[in-house]
């Protein structure tokens, strides 16, 4: 579950460096107002892709923080 934290989180740091790399460069590019709509378009749908993959990356850290805590303390410190 960790890993997989890691890996949402990991892919939301690439989705954004992207993201702000294109963006930009996408909407200056073309001759008229289109392909900045097209550009916010595509930028919002991309945010909420992202936005899932780090809601469920803090959703496996959190649930991967309670299973270690259940694992390694005993049975009195893990209720505290």
């Amino acid at each position: 579950c960790t890993a997989t934290a890691f890996g949402a989180h990991l892919l939301v740091v690439v989705i954004a460096t992207m993201c702000s790399m294109w963006g930009p460069g996408k909407a200056l590019r073309g001759d008229d107002s289109t392909s900045v709509d097209y550009a916010i378009f595509v930028l919002e749908e991309t945010q909420a892709k992202t936005l899932r993959y780090f809601i469920a990356g803090c959703l496996c850290y959190f649930v991967s923080s309670i299973l270690v805590v259940w694992l390694i303390f005993d049975y009195r410190g893990a209720l505290v």
